[in-house]
C-alpha cells in the first residue's frame, strides 16, 4: 500500500478538498481523517545521564 499524507484545514461548509493526487483515474483508495491535536503543550526533554 502506497501512503499519500495531506494536511488542510475543513472549509466553512464541512467539507475537505484533496486537490490533485498521485493516482491513475479509477484507482481504489481508503480515505482516513484523523483531527490533529493542538495542545500548545511543550513535550518535556528527557535526559539520560551516565
Amino acid at each position: 500500500m502506497h501512503a499519500y499524507r495531506i494536511e488542510t484545514t475543513v472549509n466553512e461548509t464541512g467539507t475537505v478538498g484533496l486537490g490533485s493526487l498521485p493516482f491513475l483515474p479509477g484507482d481504489e483508495v481508503d480515505v482516513i481523517v484523523l483531527k490533529r491535536e493542538t495542545t500548545g503543550a511543550v513535550q518535556p526533554s528527557v535526559f539520560l545521564s551516565c
